[in-house]
């Protein structure tokens, strides 16, 4: 154990210079391959081999929800960031910034319900056991559902032998395929949550400096209720880190698209997502006239609008950083790039090329299909058709469930429909309701031809334009001839069969049943076309690793929710011109907080948080944060203002991930005699 972890310290210190820059989100079974690079570099002069998973720090990392944390002592104790658990903690009280929790002893920590953690064991690579029993003659969606139906069988038998955890993930796009087998923990229980936690909730995001104690402390326990018993705990360092270090961590980002085509990155931002402001803008202005400030319906419809406030704030501010950053410059060259590679040799564009034109051609497709959806989308925002749907797709549903997993997914569309029909009274008005379904109707008719729907244009008589007399009477038809505007029904209606529905002389009852093939039809259009994209996306994806190989590279597969390591440096950045953006905030910078002044004259600032270069994307980076010497150094849980295009690129100038340094936690518990017992716990010494 020793050797490995000698390696994975290695590996730390030199992984950078490996990568030839601090961009890549990479898989821990890539170690060996990065490592080969250091050899044939000279940085190193053994071929050592390591299981990465059997080493620190790796085998102190748990997956928390769609989160990390990490294993801090030998009874369970587990530190993440608040984020990752914050709804849970919610479920049990804790909301407030005034509130914070110290538990005195194993008694009083609280269970905290719906967190999910897994301790990988082993990544498996079952690629060839898949791709041998898929049939190369069958059709995309054949293709898919095969390829669905294999593993979940390779799961069931893995789970069978064994009392892991297992699932099939893939990786660069359906080019591999992996059996990870993790180790579920039973329970988890809250233990410390400082007060600074949850008054960072209020506080704006991307901004820098920041000055957030984003942590929160939990203790992980077996089905009999013993504390849990990690094979490695990590230390946590009081020295910290200096500007300049290197750093990991070890995160499972959810989602990435760095290899979208410069077309496809076109579309969203220049079409699709400033479309979809404009929906918004028209959906907020409806409901302000409908409901003005102050009135019983604007109270109803509170919280719908703080959610598109929400999302139209950051759509806007995404398309104003795509409009200011280099992302379109740079996937154009990218893209033209590839292109004159493959046209410098014969065999590359006799394979290649029609890969690329495939894409191309399924691409402009899914744009189509994704203009519908989007205006679909805000459609649905009117409540009663959209119930009315649902609760016709339930009631067959329910009919059809044969098997535990069936009658499950059923029980759990009912609960969520129930908790919908009980809060309705209080987030529900007739008028505003049908005015939405009116004015995104109006604008579902301004689509292009190959984006309508012939049902739907034939119901509302839209197909020689829109006329508002008519479509408003239809509307006004449905919604006076349901029951649907009842509480009590909407109910009863929860619990009738299908056969009621269908002999229902309902109005909007009769709309969802008549439009029910129709949305069939539209899912059965989008399982098509992501089946075909699963197919042709691996081929691409061939492309840009045979690049990357030929220039010396090495790729790294898209986020997906899978563990990744990202390598990087301690470093500020320059936003815009004669700006420098220090590392590290300090104590000294916190003026609202009340211990401020108390270390004001200190000679060494206390650090609060910090930046790297570490490769991150999405909101919800949360992951702990390593030295070289596998330390516990900082938990990382945002980026800056220039990562909010993170997804689809890595700007090495001005992409930075955000960390609380663990200084400023280890100092805030010897603060309070109700969490100092965590230093003994975790072995901390000054």
């Amino acid at each position: 154990m020793r050797k490995l972890y000698r390696y994975i310290a290695v590996l730390l210190t030199l992984c950078c210079s490996a990568a030839a820059a601090d961009e890549g989100l990479w898989q821990p079974q890539q170690l060996p391959e990065l490592k080969q690079r250091l050899v044939a570099q000279g940085l190193l002069t053994a071929q050592q081999q390591a299981d990465a998973f059997n080493a620190l720090p790796l085998n102190a990392v748990v997956r928390l929800n769609n989160c990390s944390a990490a294993f801090v002592s030998a009874s369970g104790l587990l530190l993440t960031n608040y984020a990752c658990v914050a709804n849970s903690l919610q479920q049990v009280g804790f909301s407030t910034p005034q509130q914070e929790f110290s538990a005195a002893n194993t008694a009083d920590e609280i269970p905290l319900p719906g967190v999910r953690a897994l301790l990988i064991q082993q990544v498996q690579n079952v690629t060839v056991q898949l791709n041998r029993q898929l049939d190369a003659s069958a059709s995309a969606s054949e293709r898919a559902i095969a390829l669905q139906r294999l593993s979940q069988k390779m799961v069931d038998e893995c789970q069978q032998r064994s009392n892991y955890l297992c699932e099939v993930t893939s990786q660069h796009d359906g080019l591999e395929y992996y059996l990870v087998k993790s180790e579920p923990v039973a329970e988890l229980r809250l233990v410390h949550l400082p007060l600074s936690a949850v008054s960072a909730e209020q506080a704006p995001n991307w901004g820098w400096p920041r000055y957030q104690a984003d942590y929160v402390f939990l203790r992980a326990y077996t089905a009999d209720k013993t504390a849990f018993k990690p094979a490695a705990h990590l230390t946590l360092s009081a020295t910290g880190i200096t500007e300049g270090d290197t750093v990991m961590a070890a995160a499972f980002p959810q989602q990435s698209s760095r290899y979208a085509s410069a077309d496809e990155v076109r579309f969203l931002f220049e079409q699709y997502y400033p479309q979809s402001v404009q929906y918004r803008q028209q959906a907020l202005a409806l409901i302000t006239q409908l409901a003005p400030p102050g009135s019983a319906r604007a109270r109803q419809y509170q919280d719908l609008v703080r959610s598109l406030q929400q999302s139209l704030l950051e759509e806007q501010n995404m398309i104003a950083r795509y409009q200011q950053s280099s992302l379109q410059q740079k996937k154009d060259t990218a893209t033209q790039q590839l292109k004159a590679w493959i046209a410098g040799s014969p065999v590359r564009q006799q394979l290649y090329q029609p890969r690329l034109a495939r894409l191309q051609q399924l691409s402009a497709q899914q744009q189509i299909m994704a203009q519908r959806d989007l205006v679909l989308t805000y459609l649905s925002r009117a409540q009663l058709p959209t119930l009315a749907r649902r609760l016709y797709k339930v009631a067959l549903a329910r009919e059809q469930a044969q098997d535990s997993t069936a009658q499950q997914q059923v029980a759990a569309e009912m609960a969520q429909l129930q908790q919908l029909i009980s809060e309705m009274p209080e987030q529900f008005d007739v008028r505003v309701d049908l005015e939405l379904a009116l004015h995104f109707l109006r604008q579902y008719a301004s689509l292009p031809p190959a984006a309508r729907i012939g049902a739907l244009d034939h119901y509302f008589a839209l197909g020689d334009g829109f006329n508002q007399e008519i479509v408003r009477h239809k509307l006004e038809t449905m919604y006076r001839g349901t029951s649907l505007r009842d509480a009590e029904q909407r109910s009863l209606w929860l619990e009738r069969s299908a056969k009621q529905f269908e002999k229902s002389r309902d109005t909007l009852l009769s709309f969802a049943v008549a439009m029910h093939k129709v949305g069939e039809e539209l899912d059965q259009q989008r399982f098509e076309m992501a089946s075909h994209l699963a197919q042709i996306r691996p081929l691409v994806m061939e492309i840009h690793m045979a690049y990357a190989e030929a220039n010396g590279q090495l790729a790294y597969a898209d986020a997906n929710g899978t563990l990744r390591l990202s390598f990087g440096k301690v470093k500020g950045y320059q936003p815009v011109d004669a700006v420098w953006y220090q590392p590290f905030s300090t104590v000294q910078g916190m003026a609202v907080q009340p211990h401020a002044s108390a270390l004001a004259d200190s000679e060494t600032p206390l650090p609060v948080n910090f930046l790297s270069t570490i490769d991150t994307c999405g909101r919800g980076s949360s992951a702990p944060t390593f030295n070289a010497r596998g330390e516990l150094v900082g938990l990382m849980f945002s980026g800056v203002a220039e990562n909010q295009l993170a997804n689809w690129h890595y700007d090495a100038k001005r992409s930075r991930a955000v960390h609380l340094d663990i200084r400023y936690l280890l100092w805030q518990l010897r603060q309070s005699s109700a969490s100092r017992h965590l230093l003994d716990e975790m072995a901390v010494s000054f």
